[in-house]
């Protein structure tokens, strides 16, 4: 592990399975203004590594997911991000808790733009933006806590947004637009979500109804 470390102005591309790997209690590190490119796993790693900042690094072209945030890496800071162009997610978040993702960009990528799942819970997501997911703009699935603020995503070919099985989730002041079946899906028993003050384009196959 490594702490209270700067990693800045950086290349790390095409070196193998992740770009920028940060494991095993690696905390309070700043990573910022990287080019991670073309790896075959993941452009950036968090594993059970907490109180970082990634900020202002542009990730392209990994087999798996743009920034990938796992096993207990706990508030963490990820702003002013790139993260586009993946097989699977451009940012995504599991098993880990009380991390800010903020003003970052995801755009085509061939799943979701952004995706929490398995017990990501009181993460909060403002400001970032998610163009052209093949699958949803942002998923959440089986969490808690959520706040989702001020996002605007656009043009997924499925949902803009994805509640699945998940309690006490937020929305609040996100646009939504264009995206194909539904602005906003919820299903599978989730309870106690607060949609309030967002805005809902057309669906383009569903043309009578935003949420669902």
């Amino acid at each position: 592990n490594v702490d209270q470390s700067t990693v800045t102005a950086d290349s790390a591309s095409t070196v193998g399975l992740v770009g920028i790997y940060l494991i095993n209690g690696s905390d309070t590190n700043t990573i910022s203004n990287n080019i991670t490119n073309s790896n075959s796993s993941n452009g950036i790693w968090f594993g059970n590594s907490q109180y970082n900042t990634l900020t202002g690094n542009t990730v392209s072209r990994a087999t798996a997911n743009g920034i990938t945030i796992t096993n207990g890496s706990n508030n963490n800071t990820v702003s002013n991000n790139d993260a586009g162009n993946f097989n699977n997610d451009g940012i995504a978040i599991s098993g880990s808790s009380r991390n800010t993702i903020s003003n970052n960009v995801t755009n085509s990528n061939n799943n979701d733009g952004i995706s929490l799942g398995s017990n990501a819970n009181d993460n909060l997501l403002t400001g970032n933006t998610s163009n052209f997911s093949q699958n949803n703009g942002i998923t959440v699935t089986t969490c808690s806590g959520t706040i989702i603020a001020n996002n605007v995503v656009n043009g997924s070919t499925w949902y803009g947004v994805q509640i699945s099985a998940g309690s006490n989730n937020t929305l609040v002041q996100n646009t939504f637009s264009a995206n194909t079946l539904y602005q906003l899906y919820i299903e599978g028993a989730s309870s106690s979500d607060t949609v309030h003050k967002n805005v809902f384009g057309m669906s383009g196959t569903n043309p009578d109804s935003a949420v669902y």
